[in-house]
Parts: structure tokens; sequence; C-alpha cells
């Protein structure tokens, strides 16, 4: 049985594949929790100074919070114990492992890639 699980996830759709699979292996007392990680690598900044574009990677984080909601609100109508966020980090994995460790998630389901190239999901044991 696993206590939690982080889910890492692309837009709010509740038939992507990570976020099927992470429904199947909640059991009770399981706690899923959504992370849509965001990062634009043209909104980093300008010549160093990444102030001016603060105002755009805030709203693209909120609008990607918003839709999370919605997957959060559609997993709970199922009895899903489930929260949600999304935020702007980079690289991949190193967001993903500070993640792991503020969550003490014990299971990583990853959404495959949107390459084309037909991988299905991956999935890590803590």
């Amino acid at each position: 049985m696993f206590r939690k699980i982080l889910v890492l996830i692309r837009g709010a759709d509740p038939a992507q594949p990570a976020v099927q699979r992470a429904a199947l292996l909640a059991g009770r007392g399981t706690d899923l929790a959504l992370l849509d990680l965001v990062h634009e690598p043209m909104l980093d900044g300008y010549m160093g100074n990444s102030q001016i574009y603060e105002p755009l990677r805030a709203r693209v984080v909120a609008e990607r919070a918003e839709q999370m909601q919605e997957l959060v609100t559609d997993l709970r109508g199922r009895g899903l114990d489930v929260t949600g966020k999304a935020v702007w980090d980079h690289p991949l994995d190193e967001a993903v492992a500070r993640e792991v460790g503020a969550q003490n998630a014990d299971l990583v389901i990853i959404a495959p890639p949107s390459d084309g190239t037909g991988l299905s999901h991956n999935v890590y044991w803590n």
C-alpha cells in the first residue's frame, strides 16, 4: 500500500495515463499529490533579467493551477484523497526530486512524453 503517490500531469484531462494509473493504485489511505511542472525557456528572462517576465510566468502558472483544480475536483468526486499544484520549476529531474522530498512520496508516476515515441508512463518507487 502506498501512502503518497506523486503524479506529474500534463493538463487537466482525467483520462491521461498517469492519472488513470495513480487512481488504480490508490488504496484507502493513499494520498495523491498532482503536480504540473511549468517551464517555458522563453519566459526565463532576457539578458539575465528575469523580472520582466515574472508577470507572464505567474499568469501561465495561475492558468495551469486553475486547470489543476478542475482535475482535483474530478478525482475527489471519485472518492480519492487528492491535492494538486502547478509550479514554475526546472530542470525536470531536479524539480521532481525536490517535490518527492517535500511530499515524502513513495511512488512517482510521470506522464508520457508528447513526442510521439509511444512510450507509456514511467513509475518510480522511493
